[in-house]
Parts: structure tokens; C-alpha cells; sequence
């Protein structure tokens, strides 16, 4: 059962009611302090049965005396086929052992002769029949989850059902994991993570109290228990094999600690706690997770991030990226944050912008159009800083190459065309030659230095700027690529002439228009036949020159189009167009561009959490 959207109203700070839609993987909810980023999470734990509103918390103060309508909260799901099936099986089971424990009294006599009609709560049900969506609700401050429909199908039918529903598990944000309890400490609700390598041990955490006074017996069950937990996370960690993990006592506390022992450290056993930041939030993360899970038996889990990675450094933060993308693979995750770091810039579309307004909480669907400039503004951030904690950066000419670049990798990931880790990427236009040479060596004098790309047009000025730089380049050891003969980046847009062209003319629409926003459609037309004619004998030349002459000759504008407003137009049209559905030829041009790029700044490829985080401790 998977969670589609949920629809919040009347809830803390949710005055009007806000719709959030839920990614099938991965949902970033991005937004300020103190903006409603944690009463979203905490709605959508009210999934969870046993959870009672409080009307004092809970209810929002502005409707105050409205307890029976509100706190309103609404959760669609989506059902698998094979869900759909387990329940129309229930149903019919139990539909035909309905019908053969019936009595013959229950038939009137008179019709015993004639063929007998089934009634419809007797027919067997077909799959078709069985809805492929539920939805639930609470609605009232002294509400619980109810369901809503289903009436046509049996009690044990709706029960089975309630049974697909995730459990929903908010993790706080920490700053350190104690990787030594005492049985005290051991209580539900206390160290989760000690808790969680219990489990994996095979020991119960909540009947484990005889463990922690220290004698030959409980030596060797801990002895036991380290070969449990050793061959257990072996199983999910297979890039940690030369670590052999190890539960001992500390008889002067009456406690018990987890220590590894580390090929690389050859005086001493280490602390799981002491390692490095990616090794502690997955190893944390997870065992956390599992003892949540024992503690909860559920069919799926909605994992509820609270502010992750809150006291990591940026690097730490973009390890943590892909341990979500791994604990996304069989659970959904939600994460809220305030972290510029914690944006996921490989897959835009699952962010959404929460901001408080004079209404309450509200939120903003789409963040990332118009380069993300409502997330910048939110978070106190300005474009400036994109290329703080980059790990590759590529230098580009103009203005609107950055924004090219990063939506062709972005869409080129959600066309699975590509297998990139672009979160450590960052492109920045340098304008002129001088402000490049600058940027070269102020990149060079960073500790750690970034890996650094310079990207040429393939104009006459392109070749001008590449000679001019070339002797600078060499010396600091930095990659570049100029593009062919005349073109620029326009030319390697995975849309085609027509997108472009789309962008253009409604770029230029605006700019004509005496309304906000407002599009000219037959501008649109002009834009894409002028660009069709003008290919017919320009065949080796850019688009860009073509979006000039447009402009200034067709559209009657002063000046060429900006390049930078064509190019945030573009980017909304190309969102627009459904995966699978671009130009296939201006793909693969795109696509060699894009591998030229990966290559000269070795940019990794996304691997799953336990791979990368092992392979780098």
C-alpha cells in the first residue's frame, strides 16, 4: 500500500487545508524554521491507530470550539495488484463459506425446484471489482481512523485491509549515538540504537536483564550474541566484511558496549560512535529503524525524517542523501529540512516548499521551477553559494549555461538515460575569460580543492577564450571541453528545435504581453515555424543565433532575447513533458555532452548506501 497524498486541515499551524503529494520513494519538504515543516510529519503519524489528538496541541487555535470538524485529516493510498488480489480471495472465501453453511430453511420451498438466483453478496468477486485506491480519514478532535467505502465487502475483508497500512516512524535529528547501555537504559523508549543491535544479536533488549551482571554465563552468551550480530549485518553490509563487530561487558558500570574491530586499527578496538559521519548515520539510521520495526511489526514503514543530517557537515549531508535513496528502496521516506545540503539536485520534482503565511502553513508544489529561486529566498540563501561544498565544478561562458546544464542532468537521471551522483556537482558562469582565470585559481586554492571543468563554446569566442586559459588550465591540472564547430549550449537541449522554440516564443510573449504571465498561442506557432524555416538553410549554425533573430526581427524586440529568461522558460516546458517522450535525437546529443562532462570531472554514479559509506571509511 502506497501513500499518494494527505490532506491536512485545522492541524497546528494548517489553518486552510493543504495538500501534500507523496513521491512513491523519496519526499523533501524544504522550508524555514519555525514554518510548519514538523506538524506535516506529525499529521501524517496519525496513521498510526493508536494515536489520539490532543485539543489543547493538535487543534488549530483559530478554530477554537470546532473539535467536532476539526483536526481533518484525509490520506489516500494506492493499492498493489497483489493486495487487490489477497483481498478479493478473503472476500470470496468467505462469501462461499457463507453460502455452503446456509440452511435450506432460508430458501422458500416453492422455488426449490427452479434454478436458484445468486445473490450478489453470494457472486464471487472479480479483481476489477475490488477498488484500486482506499482512502482514510480522521475528522474531529476525538476521531479515529476510520475508512472511507469498502461497505460492500466483510468485516475480516476491512481488517485485512487496515493490515496493509504502513506504520509511520518519525527519527529525530542527533548529534551522536551511545553505543554503551545499561539495563535501565535499555527501557522502551530509551536508545534506540542500543536497542536496534540487541535485536540484530538476536537478544531481546526488553527480557535482557540478567546480561548485564557480568559472570561465565552471560561471557559467552554475549559471545554468542557477537556472532549473531557479526553474520547478521554482514548480510545487509556486505562492503563492511573486514569489520567484525563485538558486544562486551563494562563491569564497572554494569553496562554492556558494541565495539568493531577495524583492520586499518591495529592497537585497539573502536567505538561505532567514533567513526566517520556517512558509517554512523547509516549504521545508526538502520539499527534505529529495526528496533522501531521489532517493536512495531507492520507490513510497510513510513519513514518520518525530522530535520536529518542536522548536525553533520556538508559532506556528511550528501552521504546521508544516499542512505535515504537505500531506506527509500523497500519504505517510503518523507524528510523535512531547512539544509541547502540536504536538497536532492538529482531528482528536483520531489520537493516541496512549505512556508507560513498570514492563512498558516501552506505549501508550493513545485519549488525547483524557475531555478529554485522561492527555496533560495525561504532559506536565506543566495545563488552565490552553489558552489560551496561542490566536489566538481564546471565553469561555464554565459549566464544561461548552468541552468541548461543542471536541468539536463536532472532529466537525463528521471529518464534513467544516466547513472550520476550530482549532489557534489555545481556549474557557474565565469562571463569573460579574466573572471574564469580567477575562479580557476581561487578553486585550486580551496582545501579540499574541488575537481574543476571548464566548458567552451564551440564560437569564436569559445576558441578564443579556450586559447587564452590554456597554459592556466595545464598548470592546475584542470579538464575542458569545447563544443562543435558554431554551437552552444542551446544546441545540446534534449527538447529538440520545437521545446526550444516553445520556450522562446513564450518568453518573448511575456515580454510583449501587458499581463503577467500571459502567453500569446499564435507567438508560439510564429516562434516554431520561423526556427523550422531558418534550420532548413542553417543547418551547422546554433539556435541561439536563430532566438536572436527572432526576437529582434519577427517580435520587433530592441535587443535579443536573455538568454537567462529563455532558459527558465525552457526548463518549465521541459518538466512539462511526460518521461520518454523527448526528441531522441536531441537526447543523444544531449546525452554525449553530458558523458563528456561526467568524465572530465568524475562525476561518481549513484551506489547504494552500504557500498559507498564502507568503501570510504
Amino acid at each position: 500500500m502506497q501513500l499518494n497524498l494527505v490532506e491536512i486541515e485545522g492541524f497546528r499551524s494548517v489553518a486552510k487545508k493543504l495538500t501534500l503529494h507523496i513521491e512513491p520513494n523519496v519526499t523533501v519538504v524544504l522550508g524555514p524554521n519555525d514554518h510548519g515543516k514538523t506538524n506535516l510529519l506529525d499529521a501524517i503519524s496519525f496513521l498510526n491507530e493508536e494515536k489520539k489528538f490532543d485539543a489543547e496541541t493538535d487543534l488549530n487555535w483559530d478554530l477554537e470550539g470546532e473539535g467536532e470538524q476539526f483536526p481533518h485529516l484525509r490520506f489516500h493510498f494506492s493499492l498493489t495488484q497483489q493486495e487487490r488480489e489477497s483481498l478479493r480471495n478473503l472476500e470470496n472465501e468467505l462469501r462461499t463459506a457463507k453460502a455452503a453453511t446456509a440452511s435450506p430453511a432460508e430458501v422458500p420451498a416453492e422455488e426449490l425446484t427452479e434454478p436458484v438466483e445468486i445473490s450478489s453478496s453470494q457472486k464471487p468477486f472479480r479483481l476489477d471489482e475490488v477498488p484500486e485506491t482506499a482512502e482514510f480519514y480522521r475528522q474531529g478532535v476525538a476521531s479515529a481512523l476510520s475508512l472511507n467505502g469498502w461497505t460492500n465487502f466483510a468485516d475480516e475483508v476491512v481488517t485485512k485491509l487496515r493490515g496493509f497500512l504502513p506504520r509511520a516512524e518519525i527519527i529525530e535529528p542527533y548529534d551522536k549515538i551511545s553505543d554503551s547501555v545499561t539495563a535501565a537504559e535499555l527501557a522502551q523508549g530509551n536508545n534506540d540504537f542500543m536497542r536496534g543491535v540487541f535485536y540484530y544479536a538476536g537478544l531481546d533488549p526488553d527480557n535482557a536483564s540478567e546480561l548485564f551482571v557480568q559472570n561465565d554465563t552471560t561471557e559467552r552468551s554475549l559471545q554468542n550474541a557477537s556472532g549473531k550480530l557479526d553474520a547478521t549485518l554482514k548480510k545487509s553490509w556486505s562492503q563492511g566484511e573486514a569489520l567484525r563487530f563485538h558486544l562486551n561487558h563494562q563491569s564497572k558500570i554494569d553496562a554492556i558496549q558494541l565495539k568493531i574491530d577495524d583492520p586499518a586499527v591495529v592497537r585497539r578496538r573502536v567505538r561505532a560512535s567514533h567513526r566517520s559521519a556517512g558509517f554512523t548515520n547509516y549504521f545508526a539510521i538502520k539499527t534505529i529503524l529495526h528496533a522501531r520495526q521489532q517493536a512495531h511489526r507492520a507490513a510497510s514503514y513510513l519513514l518520518l525524517f525530522d530535520e536529518p543530517g542536522l548536525f553533520l557537515h556538508p559532506s556528511g549531508q550528501f552521504d546521508l542523501l544516499q542512505v535515504l535513496e537505500t531506506l527509500a528502496k523497500p519504505d517510503q521516506v518523507i524528510y523535512v529540512t531547512h539544509s541547502l545540503f540536504m536538497i536532492n539536485k538529482s531528482y528536483p520534482t520531489r520537493h516541496r516548499l512549505v512556508l507560513k503565511t498570514n492563512e498558516g502553513t501552506v505549501i508550493e508544489s513545485k519549488p525547483f521551477v524557475s531555478r529554485w529561486g522561492s527555496v533560495l529566498s525561504a532559506l536565506g540563501l543566495s545563488l552565490s553559494g552553489t558552489i560551496l561544498c561542490a566536489n566538481e565544478v564546471l565553469l561555464t561562458e554565459g549566464d544561461s549555461d548552468p541552468i541548461y546544464v543542471q536541468a539536463c542532468f536532472q532529466r537525463m537521471i528521471r529518464e534513467d538515460k544516466i547513472n550520476l551522483e550530482i549532489n557534489g556537482f555545481s556549474a557557474l558562469a565565469t562571463s569573460n575569460g579574466k573572471n574564469a582565470d580567477v575562479m580557476l585559481r581561487v578553486l585550486s586554492e580551496a582545501k579540499p580543492a574541488p575537481r574543476v571543468m571548464l566548458l567552451f563554446d564551440g564560437d569564436q569566442g569559445g576558441k578564443e577564450r579556450e586559447v587564452e586559459l590554456k597554459l592556466l588550465t595545464e598548470e592546475l591540472r584542470a579538464s575542458s571541453h569545447r563544443l562543435d564547430e558554431k554551437l552552444t549550449i542551446e544546441d545540446y537541449l534534449p527538447g529538440g528545435d520545437e521545446l526550444y522554440a516553445s520556450a522562446v516564443g513564450s518568453y518573448v510573449a511575456k515580454l510583449l504581453s501587458t499581463k503577467k504571465n500571459s502567453v500569446n498561442a499564435s507567438l508560439l506557432e510564429d516562434a516554431r515555424k520561423s526556427l523550422k524555416e531558418w534550420r532548413a538553410s542553417n543547418k551547422n549554425n546554433s539556435v541561439s543565433t536563430w532566438s536572436e533573430e527572432f526576437g529582434k526581427e519577427v517580435a520587433k524586440l530592441k535587443s535579443a532575447p536573455s538568454k537567462v529568461g529563455v532558459a527558465r522558460e525552457y526548463i518549465a516546458l521541459l518538466d512539462e513533458v511526460p518521461v520518454g517522450d523527448l526528441d531522441k535525437a536531441a537526447t543523444k546529443r544531449c546525452l554525449r555532452l553530458l558523458e563528456q562532462i561526467a568524465k572530465g570531472l568524475q562525476i561518481p554514479k549513484q551506489v547504494s548506501a552500504p557500498q559507498r559509506i564502507f568503501a570510504t571509511v
